[in-house]
């Protein structure tokens, strides 16, 4: 077996330091500077002061959790749905006019 070149030793070198470099070994847990959010659980940046967490859960007065989550995967469905029918492509204009929709809406519902 012939000796490695001096270009083989050198390339051995740099991938070993690659190696060495590249992290934690296999099998050991990374280590974050963030703790869970006090908010929603979730480890994340931390929120600037006062700021509300886009993750918590939110309730009612009653203390029952609004599901959010359910209610805009449909939303989405459906607006995937009637983009592709009617061949929409200026999406953000629709988007514009269904959020003043929404605000009339909520302005005019009364519980």
């Amino acid at each position: 077996m012939p000796l490695p070149t001096r270009e083989e030793l050198e390339a051995q070198k740099i991938i070993n330091q690659i190696k060495m470099q590249s992290g934690p070994p296999p099998g050991h847990p990374v280590q974050t500077t963030f703790s869970a959010c006090p908010q929603c659980g979730i480890i994340h940046p931390p929120l600037r002061s006062g700021e509300k967490c886009p993750l918590a859960k939110v309730k009612n007065k009653d203390g029952k959790v609004i599901d959010f989550e359910k209610f805009l995967a449909d939303l989405k469905i459906m607006l995937i749905s009637q983009f592709e029918t009617r061949q929409i492509v200026n999406h953000e204009d629709v988007f514009k006019k269904i959020k003043m929709e929404v605000m009339k809406i909520l302005e005019g519902y009364k519980a």
